[in-house]
């Protein structure tokens, strides 16, 4: 798309990730998306400015045109768009104070864009390392091992944001999700991990989320012999 002055800003902004989320796809489109990674806007404007040199400004009909003139409008938004982006985070700020953690980093992102007053309205975040085949846990210990450590960043890392959300005076604006790309089976592998499955759970986070727990716990009778895994989902997410 392009931005107009009613719509300065992109719909959605991915940070964190170099691989676009799924869902920035539709069956039929596939679009460039807008990537920003750490607290730098204006390195992706500056990457965005340096891709390639000027574009033609006259295609010929062929068989290629109207995909050559499809990369060219991209480059032209996605510039306009990074300049708009830069200008609103250094219009932006944040007060209160973020772990030193990746995540934490994009959510401080997030949280001085929508203070700088960007109209974007879903942005994704990303923390990886979730694929516990090995060492989920140590001596059995569900507070240790791979799973905690990621599990502590991922909640001081939003509790950091809601926190300057709430400060930033934004917190009626904003409700978060989580979700991952695939799940877990229920029992542990023989490597002290779990491998991949159907189980897995998403919280919600913000002001106006009503504190609760959709869903029943699992029923264990219900996983396969063969399979290690569970039969019938609660939610398809």
């Amino acid at each position: 798309g392009e931005p107009t002055v009613d719509h300065p800003d992109p719909l959605g902004i991915q940070l964190g990730s170099k691989q676009q989320s799924l869902g920035f796809h539709t069956e039929e489109q596939h679009e460039a998306g807008i990537n920003l990674s750490g607290q730098d806007p204006a390195g992706f404007y500056s990457f965005v400015s340096e891709i390639g040199g000027l574009p033609p400004t006259n295609i010929p009909p062929s068989d290629y045109s109207t995909n050559i003139e499809y990369i060219v409008d991209i480059e032209d938004s996605t510039s306009k768009y990074a300049q708009r982006v830069s200008d609103v985070f250094n219009a932006g700020k944040n007060i209160a104070n973020y772990p030193d953690y990746d995540l934490a980093n994009q959510l401080k992102t997030v949280a001085r864009l929508m203070d700088g007053g960007i109209k974007t309205k879903v942005f994704v975040v990303t923390i990886g390392g979730f694929d516990t085949h090995v060492n989920q846990v140590v001596d059995s210990d569900p507070k240790t091992g791979t799973h905690a450590n990621l599990l502590l960043q991922l909640s001081a890392s939003i509790v950091a944001f809601q926190q300057d959300i709430n400060e930033l005076g934004m917190a009626d604006r904003m409700m978060g999700v989580t979700f991952s790309e695939f799940g877990r089976r229920p029992k542990e592998n023989e490597n002290a991990g779990t491998d991949h499955g159907t189980i897995a759970p998403m919280f919600l986070f913000g002001k106006h989320v009503k504190t609760q727990v959709l869903g029943t716990n699992v029923d264990l009778d219900l996983v396969t012999q063969d399979d290690n895994d569970l039969v019938g989902l609660q939610m398809d997410y």
